[in-house]
């Protein structure tokens, strides 16, 4: 009986490591509105085509936000030095808003965009 009980446990344990290294899909996937990390994406590009910085500094703290409410949630099943590119971005990003340089926003939001992208790979 004890035999049995002990590779349960360790069955358990397993399957639950295996869930929690491969479970990006599941984990990334938004609980709300203010986790919903490629609709920030989204709001922001429109907002900063349209050169409407108020709005987008309001994007810019939503996406913010938004990434860091799902970064714990993926921090096991996705690679360290993407989820430090998409930090190093969102910081880059949000001076480029702040100093209303569109160009330079928009490159730093195509950036994220893409390691959100490659997160999932």
């Amino acid at each position: 009986m004890k035999k049995v009980i002990y590779y349960s446990l360790v069955l358990l344990l397993m399957a639950v490591s295996l869930f929690i290294m491969n479970g990006f899909h599941y984990l990334a996937r938004p609980h709300g509105a203010a986790d919903n990390v490629p609709v920030h994406i989204t709001a922001l590009k429109t907002s900063l085509e349209q050169n409407s910085w108020d709005e987008a500094e309001q994007h810019y703290q939503a996406l913010s936000t938004a990434w860091h409410k799902i970064k714990p949630r993926i921090q096991f099943s996705v690679e360290k030095d993407e989820m430090n590119s998409i930090d190093l971005s969102l910081a880059r990003l949000g001076i480029s808003i702040r100093a209303q340089d569109q160009i330079r926003a928009a490159i730093e939001l195509s950036e994220i965009e893409v390691h959100w992208k490659d997160l999932s790979h």
